[in-house]
């Protein structure tokens, strides 16, 4: 159990759905705030939107035909594999990215912050709220 809870611990897992809504949250904020962005903030957005495309082109790739996959009735159980982050980099083609700047810029800009609060307001804005800003609640 230690060599498991060791590599639990430095390790990350990615699902396709959460690589999809991440891209198209970035994009919508891209879209949406390109003209106040100075061109720094865009080149690593652009860079961050090409990571995540790459990573999910590899997510939707086909399985590879190996005997650890089951026949479940005509569906298979979905594929997990542990890969090097270097690795993975190669895979994907993105060698040349420098991720340490970033991952520096991710922390120094709070992206995944601003990211947050512009999904919850876009969510608000459209489902609770007229455009005046009044609340439609049965609740008030």
């Amino acid at each position: 159990n230690i060599p498991e809870t060791l590599r639990s611990i430095s390790s990350c897992q990615l699902s396709l759905p959460v690589a999809e809504a991440a891209l198209s949250q970035l994009t919508a904020y891209t879209q949406k705030y390109s003209d106040r962005l100075a061109g720094k903030n865009l080149s690593y957005l652009g860079q961050i939107r090409k990571i995540l495309t790459a990573m999910i082109k590899y997510l939707k790739r086909p399985p590879a035909k190996c005997g650890s996959m089951v026949d479940n009735g005509g569906s298979f159980d979905t594929k997990k594999e542990m890969i090097a982050a270097v690795e993975l980099m190669f895979k994907l083609k993105l060698d040349n990215m420098n991720l340490f700047s970033i991952l520096k810029y991710l922390e120094k800009s709070r992206l995944s912050q601003k990211l947050l609060g512009f999904v919850n307001q876009s969510a608000c804005c459209t489902e609770g709220f007229t455009t005046t800003g009044e609340e439609k609640s049965e609740f008030m």
